[in-house]
């Protein structure tokens, strides 16, 4: 996951709640299975949908993981203000060429070939991406 934020960070493609979407989704449907997008917030900005797992999780009854109940509503609640429908879905774009790993659709990747054109003009200091480091 952070390699291909890495990689649309180089190439100024990064969209935050992509990630955010991610991890939400995937927390939610591999603890309660439910699908986020099924959700919605109520007039009071609480959060209906769901199954009784899923109840239990926002009510901090049942393990989410290292992260707090609160945040994870909270980042919940965001998303669902936002619109689930509005966030692209997370694309991993990683391809097999010469033989090597490759970024598809990006200049700038993790493959041998272009992430040497880019520690290069690093190196020399002009480098167009500084938010790496």
């Amino acid at each position: 996951l952070e390699q291909v934020n890495g990689a649309k960070r180089f190439n100024g493609l990064e969209d935050p709640l992509e990630e955010e979407k991610y991890i939400l989704y995937d927390q939610v449907k591999n603890i309660t299975g439910v699908d986020i997008n099924d959700l919605k917030l109520d007039k009071n900005g609480e959060i209906i949908g769901g199954n009784e797992t899923f109840q239990k999780l926002i009510n901090g009854s049942a393990y989410i993981g290292l992260q707090s109940t609160k945040s994870f509503v909270s980042d919940l609640k965001k998303l669902l203000t936002y619109g689930t429908y509005k966030v692209n879905d997370m694309n991993r774009t990683i391809d097999f060429q010469n033989n090597e790993l490759i970024d598809r659709d990006v200049q700038y990747g993790f493959g041998k070939k272009q992430l040497q054109p880019w520690f290069d003009s690093f190196m020399k200091g002009k480098s167009t991406i500084d938010t790496f480091f």
